[in-house]
Order: C-alpha cells, then structure tokens, then sequence
C-alpha cells in the first residue's frame, strides 16, 4: 500500500456544525495521524463539570475528564472530494489554551473508511467488499501460473 495524505474538514458525528480543518495522514504501513488545526475536536470545557454560585462560574476537570476528552470512537469528514470515517481516535497531543484557543491537535487513528460516513454508534458494516491485488505476483514470489508437460519418448 501507498501512503496518502488529504486535507479536509473534520468533526465528531455528534457535533457537525463544529468542523475543523485538518489533515490526514496515512503512511505505506497503514499508520494514521489526524493533524486539526485552529481547535480541538472535543476541548477539555465540553466535559468539564462547571459549578455556578453567587455570580460566579467555576470548573472542575478530573483525570478521566481529561481521558474522556481526548478518546473519540468516531470521526467523520470531507476531504479532497470524498468522505471519510475514521474509527477509534486517541489524542497523541495537544497545543493551546487549556479552556479553549486550542490551534493544534494530534490524533491517532486505528481504521480509516474512504468514500463512506457511518452515522452513529453502531459498528461499521458492509454487504460487499472489493478487493484490488497489485504486485500479486511479487508478493508470492511466483507467477500464480504454472502447469505440466509430460513428454513420452519418441515423440
């Protein structure tokens, strides 16, 4: 496989009027980063516990809150043309403002789907899948042709 690289919009299925743009990067061993620029996709005050008294406005943010904020199963976007669904993220890094401004983050993909978007929570799934073999014959180390010839003496 070919690595690729496209530049897109990006977003959690449950929140896509938040798109962000950003890059996504495959390389020829299949390993997937998604570079966001100008935010996060889930800033660590979405899953903060805030508290408000007598005018005033706090926040609590607990290690899990900060797990929780940088763990995404889904993410959908539209890159170069396509679709895209990219299926178990994790946060590799994270630059800016702890409470929003963020303007940078990295996130590990597991499985990238070109050319679909799966809504939802549910697994992704299909009825058909297509499957292109190049360097075939490189890969076994044989033509995938063969046969015999039995010659008789005298013939």
């Amino acid at each position: 496989m070919s690595g690729f690289e496209v530049v897109g919009h990006w977003w959690l299925p449950e929140s896509e009027t938040r798109k962000l743009p950003g890059v996504l990067t495959v390389d020829a061993q299949g390993a997937s980063q998604l570079l966001l620029i100008g935010g996060a996709l889930k800033e660590v005050t979405d899953v903060a516990t805030w508290t408000h008294a007598d005018g005033e406005s706090s926040a609590e943010i607990t290690e899990d809150d900060l797990e929780v904020a940088g763990t995404y199963d889904r993410i959908l976007g539209e890159a170069e043309g396509a679709n895209y669904t990219l299926e178990g993220g994790v946060q590799i890094s994270y630059q800016g403002a702890m409470f929003g401004g963020a303007y940078r983050q990295l996130v590990h993909v597991q499985q990238v789907f070109k050319g679909v978007h799966f809504d939802g929570a549910g697994e992704p799934s299909a009825n058909a899948v297509f499957v292109r073999p190049r360097g075939l014959e490189s890969w076994v180390g044989r033509s995938g042709i063969g046969g015999t010839v039995k010659l008789k003496p005298g013939e």
